[in-house]
């Protein structure tokens, strides 16, 4: 049961003014119960905010912030969410200027980095690839001073390297898919990143490292400007229903402003400046873990560093299926950064708090590149309400819906060009029905996805939630970090679907 409106009141009220004495001690005291948190020390010594890491400073921010890697469904070379820049003109005239940015999963972070240029940035990932790819990366930007040379180098096609410094950027990715590959330059390449971050850089990287990252630079080279997020090392083809990294790199904000990193040579050189300095770091890190997060945190404060910005992509929806309470351990850990009150989540979520508790693709018969999603929505009791499938341009193939006895339902159908539709009626629900087993993802196997390649109006602006198969379901929002521990304290953070209800996801033009 709830507690009782004084004892609520006093919770929030000791909550506050534990965040305004940036006491550790006393959160230990607020969520004894639920988790511990270690005390600060008392009387340490502040130590100026750093304009730049040594070499030195950098590797051991990494190795010893980085909790042992873990696993996650989706190698994630490129980011498959296309409404992330939506939300930057706000975040640029709300956050407090000069704090620090954390993030997750690849590329997209950049862009964030670019337009907010936060003094520092540290990108979480479970996957220990993740803090390889970002190596990566680091390596490429400072080998390369314009747009031109990074795209070369990151896809191997030198001759993309003498293109003008101030090319558009559609310009530039129509040039890199045109471009031939170069075994050579590939090869030169990967040696020179590696000596970049070993030699120049001095990185003790292990020999399990640099294969990872020689695996991670491989799959730029064989699939090019194409990479998606649905592309797997050893695929002839890259699958079409997901944005590609050109595709983002060209993609606009909700005002049609391009944003991302390499859209222009500023937001490349901002980004690069910071990488030059040694201040984007990876860590190795679940965000329900036990150290990464933390140690970040108290490392920001001995620095009297604010953190503005956190990029935490849809990981919530993962944390709140956890039987182990992940959820409930990241809001401790996320409790332990210095926070002011301009400070955000920047969270992707579904366009409707109607849940998605399984989503998963597969293949149309008779269509090389074709995808379908399927998603079973459930009430708060954990009952079925719908199971739809979609192609890959959003279109609702079939959909059946449990009526309010929960002992029929009915299911509507049409092609993937919205044509023949029918309307099937009351039958018996199939409540318990999964992937494998269901009537309505056989006869959904048969239908032709309704796009075979995304077209030039990939990006939908307004309308329905409609992106693309995994990503297609959910939209970039806003939430402030210090509202969201107020309510998680006050028991009011329970579900998921109570995260995505206090995000704000429109509003951005």
């Amino acid at each position: 049961m709830p507690p009782a409106r004084p004892v609520m009141t006093a919770r929030r009220n000791a909550f506050t003014r534990a965040r305004a004495l940036i006491s550790a001690r006393f959160f230990v005291f607020l969520t004894a119960a639920c988790f511990a948190l270690p005390a600060a020390a008392v009387g340490q010594a502040r130590v100026a905010p750093p304009d730049s890491l040594t070499d030195a400073e950098f590797w051991k921010f990494f190795t010893s912030m980085s909790e042992p890697g873990g696993q996650f469904l989706s190698e994630n070379f490129v980011s498959n969410e296309v409404s992330f820049q939506d939300v930057i003109p706000t975040l640029q005239k709300s956050l407090t200027k000069d704090g620090v940015y954390l993030g997750v999963g690849p590329e997209q972070n950049f862009t964030y980095i670019a337009n907010l240029k936060p003094r520092l940035a540290v990108i979480f990932d479970i996957r220990r690839q993740n803090a390889m790819q970002h190596l990566m990366y680091k390596a490429l930007f400072e080998l390369s001073p314009t747009r031109a040379e990074f795209v070369s180098r990151l896809f191997s096609r030198p001759a993309v390297g003498r293109l003008a410094t101030g090319i558009a950027v559609g310009a530039l990715f129509d040039s890199a898919t045109a471009a031939i590959p170069n075994d050579s330059a590939y090869k030169a390449n990967l040696q020179a990143i590696i000596e970049r971050l070993m030699i120049k850089r001095g990185f003790a990287l292990p020999a399990e490292d640099l294969l990872t990252i020689g695996h991670v630079y491989n799959v730029f080279f064989a699939a090019g400007p194409e990479v998606n997020y649905g592309y797997r090392a050893g695929m002839n083809s890259v699958r079409s229903t997901y944005p590609s990294f050109g595709m983002l790199q060209a993609a606009t904000n909700a005002d049609t402003v391009q944003m991302a990193f390499l859209a222009s040579e500023e937001n490349y050189r901002a980004v690069r400046a910071m990488h030059m300095k040694n201040l984007i770091v990876p860590v190795v890190g679940d965000f329900g873990g036990p150290s990464a997060i933390r140690a970040v945190g108290k490392w920001l404060r001995d620095r009297d560093m604010t953190v503005t910005a956190f990029y935490v992509s849809n990981v919530e929806q993962y944390l709140f299926r956890d039987i182990g309470g992940a959820s409930d351990k990241f809001y401790g850990n996320v409790s332990s950064l210095p926070l002011d009150s301009t400070s955000r989540f920047i969270r992707s979520v579904p366009r409707t708090s109607a849940m998605p508790v399984m989503t998963f693709n597969r293949g149309a018969t008779g269509t090389p590149s074709g995808r379908i999603s399927f998603v079973i929505t459930r009430d708060a009791a954990g009952s079925m309400i719908t199971q739809t499938f979609r192609d890959s341009a959003g279109i609702t193939l079939m959909q059946t819906t449990v009526d309010s006895t929960r002992r029929g339902a009915s299911t509507q159908a049409r092609d993937s060009a919205a044509l023949a539709r029918v309307i099937e009626g009351t039958r018996k629900p199939t409540v318990d029905s999964t992937a494998s087993d269901s009537l309505a993802l056989r006869k959904m196997m048969t239908v032709r996805d309704s796009i075979m390649r995304l077209n030039a109006q990939w990006q939908i602006a307004g309308g329905p939630g409609v992106q693309y198969v995994v990503g297609g379901l959910l939209t970039s929002g806003l939430a402030s970090m210090t509202g969201t521990l107020d309510a998680f304290f006050l028991g009011k953070l329970t579900t998921y679907t109570s995260v995505v209800d206090m995000t704000r996801i429109s509003g951005w033009r």
